[in-house]
């Protein structure tokens, strides 16, 4: 039987150094990234914090939290999209 956790895992990990590069997979423009950060402050729990960002990716929304003043946990799948985000 295929590992399909192991797949899926091997496909992210391919993809991370990339992954931010492709259009709508980063958050660079200013006016996005603040229309992310309100809806961060209307949806998170009161300032501060613990946080836990499960399927975090390279970590975009994950950083855009911890300036917030939030204590983020990124978790996600791929080591590879993790070591993006650190």
């Amino acid at each position: 039987m295929p590992d399909l956790h192991g797949s899926i895992r091997d496909w992210w990990d391919a993809d991370a150094h990339h992954y931010d590069r492709s259009v709508g997979h980063s958050i660079s423009d200013p006016v996005e990234a603040a229309a992310w950060r309100g809806a961060l402050r209307r949806l998170l729990p009161p300032l501060p914090s613990r946080v836990l960002d499960v399927g975090a990716g390279t970590g975009s929304l994950s950083l855009l939290a911890a300036e917030l003043g939030h204590q983020v946990t990124a978790l996600d799948l791929s080591e590879g999209m993790l070591d993006r985000a650190r």
